[in-house]
């Protein structure tokens, strides 16, 4: 991973062990870590195989105006990204476009 999970606002909630009998970590993310997810009373919680950082479940959780949600998602099969060669693609501006120096892609910044 290029940062590790606690560089991005989660912590370490323990171990759970799944169905199969494997230990996974569990990473915790409240609304302290994404200002959004504070106004709506947001959690959600990673659970990841250690010795293949592969992503194993998500659960979501939040509650706003008397309303609770609770979903979990579980990965049961994760396929490579295809590759490409770089000059596979080519990219052309729209006309009149101006070039920047950075930009940043993700709501809260870098």
């Amino acid at each position: 991973m290029s940062k590790s999970l606690t560089q991005l606002g989660l912590e370490v909630a323990g171990n759970e062990i799944d169905a199969q009998g494997n230990t996974l970590v569990a990473y915790k993310m409240s609304g302290d870590a994404i200002p959004q997810a504070k106004a709506y009373n947001f959690e959600a919680r990673l659970l990841i195989d250690p010795t293949t950082e592969a992503l194993k479940q998500i659960h979501f959780s939040g509650k706003q105006k008397g309303v609770q949600v609770k979903m979990s998602e579980t990965i049961l099969e994760r396929s490579a990204p295809a590759t490409f060669e770089p000059q596979h693609f080519s990219f052309y501006p729209p006309i009149g476009t101006k070039r920047v120096p950075k930009l940043s892609v993700v709501p809260w910044g870098d």
